[in-house]
């Protein structure tokens, strides 16, 4: 009996830990998506109202167009400079983290440990 009730318990502390390591999973994805959506860049094509493709390739073209000739300054004089665009460098190693961590965990000989320890 005291055998079956040992068993028993294991097994309901081995599920919890299964389920929290699948939500933790989960919640690391969704952390995960929610910086990338942040990290990306929106462009205002245009004003909002009902637009074709074409009307919208044009507007992105005209636009383009203006940025290109005005140069890089536009519209700066007077105002106040915000952050400084991110460089290709620190995008790469945002976006690269979980696969660093992955691999600092392998390297390091710590993947055969979990979190419960009996």
């Amino acid at each position: 009996m005291r055998l079956q009730k040992l068993g028993n318990a294991a097994e309901k502390a081995f599920a919890q830990c299964a389920l929290l390591h699948d939500e933790n999973k989960l919640l690391f994805e969704q952390n995960n998506e929610a910086k990338s959506r942040v990290a990306a860049k929106s462009t205002v094509v245009g004003k909002a109202k009902v637009m074709s493709y074409e009307d919208i390739v044009n507007a992105q073209r005209k636009r383009d167009a203006k940025k290109a000739s005005t140069g890089s300054r536009s519209g700066q004089t007077g105002k106040r400079r915000g952050r400084p665009p991110t460089t290709k460098a620190a995008e790469k190693s945002r976006n690269s983290e979980p696969e660093d961590g992955v691999r600092e965990i392998k390297t390091s000989g710590l993947v055969e440990y979990s979190i419960m320890q009996f």
